[in-house]
C-alpha cells in the first residue's frame, strides 16, 4: 500500500508542478496554438486534477461489485465529486484529512501538510475565477449605467486605441471625467497585453473581454463616440454594419469612426441605410424656422441639429497624413513654400517612395497646389526597378492623372509628373538625380516614405546634407519624413541643427499624431466648414434659377447683368440639347410647396447627399482646405460668391475649376459627354474656357 499511496502523492504534486510551470513559462512562449484559456484557467484545471488523482485511493465505494470497469469508475466519480466538494468549499478539513492516504510512510507528515494546502488553494482558485468573470459583468454594467458621462468606445485594446484615450482623457477637463472603455481584451497572450493593460487600469479605462459588436447603450445620456480602430479593415466594416443598423435611430448622439483604407470601404458605408441625419422628431421644426437663414448663409446652426445625432465617419490615415503635410498646420511652412515659388513660379515637389504614403501625397499635392499662374513639378524616386508596374497601375485607376494633365493651359488644371525608378536613395544616385544638370529642378518640398524609419531617417539627412553642401541658400527645400516611433522623434527634434526653419526636418507620422483625438476634432470641425461650402454652391445655384424665374429685370446692377447673362446661357444651352429651360427650374424648385419648405427640403436632402456621400463630403472638404489655404496666403483673397467679373474674382473662378478638376481626376473621373458617378464620368472636365456659363459661376 505505501507504493501505492507513494506514487499516488507524487502523481499529484507532479500534476500542480507542471500546470504551474505550462501556464507560468511554457505557455507565454508558445506561439504554435492559439488557447482560449487564460494561463489562471490552465493553472486551476492542474490543480483539480492533483486533488482527483490525491483523493482517488480513499473514494472507492465499499460493497460494490461488478468488475473492475465499474470499481474504477465509480472509484474517479467519488474522488471527482469529493475534490469539487473542496473547491466548493463545502468540505471540511477533517473530511480532507479522513480522505488522504494512511500509509504515506515517510510522507506521513507531508501529507496532511499537502492536503491542507489544497484545501486553501483550491477555494481560492475558485473565488479568484469567479471574481474575473464578475469583473467582466461588472465593467459591462458600469459602461450600461454611464448616462452621465461621455462615452468613448475602442473596438480593442492596442497601442493605438491607448494612445487616443490617453488624449481624449487630457482634453475632456470639464464636467465628470468621461469613461473609456476597451472592448475585445483577451488574456490570449498575456505577455504582450499584460503592459497594455496596467496602462489603461491606470487611466481607469474599462477592459471588456465581449466584442463591440454586442455594445449597448442606454438610449438616453450623454454622447457616444466610437472608435473601430483595428489593424483588420474587414472587421472593422463588419462591426460597422452592424452598430450602424442599432444605433442609427437612437435618440442619443452616437458618432462612429470607421477607419479603413481600402478603396472599398467608401462602397461599403455608402450603401449602408444610416437613416436620416436632419428632419427627425425634435429637430423639424428648428430645421423648419432656420432653413432659410442658414440657407442664404445668415445664420448657423450646431453639428448636431445639422447632422442629426447618428454619424458615421471613414478615417483614412493615409489622407489624414497626406493633408498633414499639405496644410502644414504651422502655416510659416506654407508661407515658405509660396515663398520659394514666387522666384520661378513653380511649385517642385520631390516624393521618396512610392508606397501608400507616398501615393497618397501624390493624390492630394496635384490638387492643393493648383494656383493660377503656377506650375506644378511632381518627381517620384524609387529604386525598385519594377517600378514601372506601379506607374502602370496608377495610370489605369487614374487615367487621365497623366495624360490630360501635362500641360501648361490657361484655365486647365495642369502638373507635370515624372518617374525616376532604379535610383538607390541611400546612394550616389539620388544626389546625381537632385543636383545634376539634367536633372529635375530643385524642390521646395521633400517627402521621404521608404518604408522603414532608419531608413526614412537616413535618407532626409542625407537629402538635407545634399542640398546644404550645394552653396545655394535659397533652394532649401523642406524635407517631411515618414517616422513612426514617437521616441525617436523625440530624440532627434532635440537636436536639430541650425535655426532656419528650412534646415529642419519635418517627422510626422508617429502613433500619438496618426491616432489623434485632437487631428478627428479638428476633421468633424472641417466637415462642418466644408459642407457650408456644399451649401453655398447649391444656394448658388438655386439663386440663380429664381432670379430667372422672377425675370432678369432691366436695370444695371451687377445682380441684374448675372441675371441676364444666366437667362442667355440658359436659351443657349436649352437650343443645343433640346431640353427646356422650365425642367432646370422644375428640377430646382418643387411645384405646389410654399419657399419655406422647399428650402428646408432642399438642406435636408442636401445634408444627407452631403455626409452620406463619400465623394459629396471628401469633395467638400478638399474645397475647404484648398480656400483655406489660398486665403491665408492671401493668394486669392476672402472666399465669398461674387457676381462681379473683375479680373480678381475671375481669377477665383478659374482657380477653384482648376483645383477641381485636379481632384476629380486623382480619384480616377474622366470626361464624357454625360455624367455617371459609378464608372467616374464628369462633362465638366474640360479648360475654363470650354466651361458653359452657368457653370462658371458656380465655382
Amino acid at each position: 500500500m505505501f507504493g501505492g499511496s507513494f506514487w499516488v502523492v507524487c502523481g499529484s504534486l507532479g500534476c500542480i508542478i507542471a500546470s504551474f510551470v505550462w501556464s507560468v513559462w511554457i505557455y507565454p512562449r508558445w506561439k504554435g496554438v492559439d488557447w482560449s484559456l487564460s494561463r489562471l484557467n490552465q493553472f486551476t484545471i492542474g490543480v483539480f486534477l492533483a486533488a482527483v488523482v490525491l483523493f482517488l485511493p480513499m473514494s472507492r465505494p465499499e460493497g460494490v461489485t461488478g468488475g473492475s470497469f465499474v470499481d474504477a469508475s465509480l472509484t474517479l466519480l467519488g474522488s471527482i465529486r469529493s475534490t469539487m466538494r473542496v473547491f466548493m468549499v463545502d468540505m471540511g478539513m477533517d473530511e480532507i484529512y479522513d480522505l488522504l492516504p494512511k500509509d504515506a510512510g515517510v510522507f506521513s507528515q507531508i501529507v496532511p501538510i499537502y492536503g491542507a494546502f489544497l484545501g486553501v488553494l483550491a477555494p481560492a482558485l475558485t473565488f479568484t475565477n469567479v471574481l474575473a468573470a464578475f469583473g467582466g459583468i461588472t465593467g459591462y454594467m458600469i459602461l450600461r449605467c454611464s448616462c452621465f458621462r461621455r462615452l468613448y468606445v475602442m473596438s480593442e485594446l492596442s497601442p493605438q486605441s491607448l494612445a487616443m484615450a490617453r488624449e481624449i482623457l487630457q482634453e475632456e477637463k470639464v464636467g465628470l471625467r468621461p469613461r473609456v472603455a476597451f472592448f475585445d481584451v483577451f488574456d490570449r497572450d498575456e505577455e504582450a497585453v499584460y503592459e497594455l493593460r496596467s496602462e489603461a487600469r491606470k487611466i481607469n479605462a474599462l477592459c471588456l473581454k465581449m466584442d463591440i459588436s454586442d455594445f449597448r447603450c442606454p438610449k438616453w445620456g450623454m454622447p457616444v463616440e466610437i472608435f473601430l480602430l483595428g489593424e483588420n479593415e474587414s472587421e472593422n466594416l463588419a462591426q460597422a454594419k452592424v452598430l450602424v443598423e442599432r444605433f442609427k435611430d437612437s435618440h442619443r448622439q452616437v458618432s462612429i469612426d470607421v477607419y479603413a483604407s481600402s478603396v472599398y470601404a467608401d462602397q461599403v458605408l455608402d450603401r449602408l441605410d444610416k437613416g436620416k441625419p436632419v428632419l427627425r422628431s425634435g429637430m423639424k421644426k428648428k430645421i423648419l424656422d432656420t432653413a432659410s437663414d442658414v440657407l442664404y448663409g445668415r445664420k448657423r446652426i450646431g453639428e448636431e441639429d445639422l447632422f442629426g445625432r447618428f454619424m458615421i465617419r471613414r478615417i483614412d490615415l493615409v489622407d489624414l497624413l497626406a493633408r498633414r503635410i499639405l496644410t502644414m498646420n504651422d502655416m510659416e511652412d506654407l508661407a515658405l513654400v509660396h515663398e520659394m515659388a514666387k522666384e520661378d513660379r513653380q511649385i517642385s515637389i520631390t516624393i521618396l517612395g512610392l508606397g501608400r504614403y507616398g501615393r497618397g501625397l501624390l493624390k492630394n499635392a496635384v490638387w492643393f497646389y493648383q494656383m493660377r499662374g503656377y506650375r506644378v513639378r511632381i518627381d517620384v524616386v524609387d529604386r525598385c526597378q519594377s517600378y514601372g508596374d506601379v506607374e502602370e497601375r496608377l495610370k489605369l485607376e487614374c487615367p487621365e492623372f497623366f495624360t490630360k494633365m501635362d500641360h501648361d493651359t490657361d484655365g486647365e488644371a495642369c502638373c507635370h509628373i515624372r518617374f525616376h525608378k532604379g535610383v538607390d536613395c541611400l546612394g550616389q544616385g539620388l544626389e546625381d538625380l537632385v543636383l545634376g544638370e539634367q536633372g529635375p529642378p530643385r524642390p521646395k518640398l521633400v517627402f521621404v516614405a521608404l518604408g522603414d524609419d532608419d531608413v526614412n531617417i537616413q535618407t532626409a539627412m542625407n537629402v538635407r546634407r545634399i542640398f546644404r553642401r550645394s552653396g545655394k541658400d535659397t533652394h532649401q527645400p523642406l524635407i517631411y519624413t515618414v517616422i513612426h516611433d514617437g521616441q525617436k522623434v523625440a530624440d532627434l527634434q532635440a537636436y536639430q541643427p541650425g535655426e532656419d526653419p528650412r534646415e529642419r526636418i519635418r517627422f510626422v507620422g508617429t502613433l500619438d499624431q496618426q491616432y489623434s483625438y485632437q487631428a478627428l476634432r479638428e476633421l468633424h470641425g472641417l466637415e462642418v466648414r466644408a459642407f457650408y461650402h456644399h451649401l453655398d454652391w447649391v444656394r448658388k445655384e438655386q439663386a440663380l434659377y429664381e432670379a430667372y424665374r422672377r425675370g432678369a429685370g432691366t436695370g444695371d446692377d451687377a445682380q441684374t447683368r448675372l441675371c441676364r447673362r444666366f437667362r442667355e446661357a440658359l436659351e443657349q444651352e436649352s437650343a443645343q440639347t433640346q431640353i427646356p429651360i422650365r425642367w432646370h427650374i422644375d428640377h430646382i424648385f418643387s411645384s405646389g410647396t410654399n419657399g419655406a419648405e422647399v428650402k428646408a427640403a432642399g438642406v435636408q436632402a442636401e445634408a444627407e447627399k452631403y455626409m452620406w456621400s463619400a465623394y459629396c463630403r471628401d469633395s467638400s472638404i478638399a474645397k475647404a482646405l484648398h480656400k483655406q489655404a489660398l486665403e491665408r496666403l492671401q493668394v486669392a483673397g476672402e472666399h465669398h460668391h461674387s457676381v462681379c467679373d473683375c479680373e480678381a474674382c475671375t481669377d477665383r473662378r478659374i482657380t477653384e475649376h482648376m483645383r477641381w478638376n485636379a481632384y476629380m481626376r486623382s480619384k480616377g473621373f474622366r470626361y464624357a459627354s454625360q455624367k455617371d458617378m459609378a464608372i467616374k464620368t464628369h462633362y465638366d472636365l474640360v479648360p475654363w474656357k470650354d466651361l458653359p456659363l452657368r457653370e462658371r459661376y458656380k465655382d
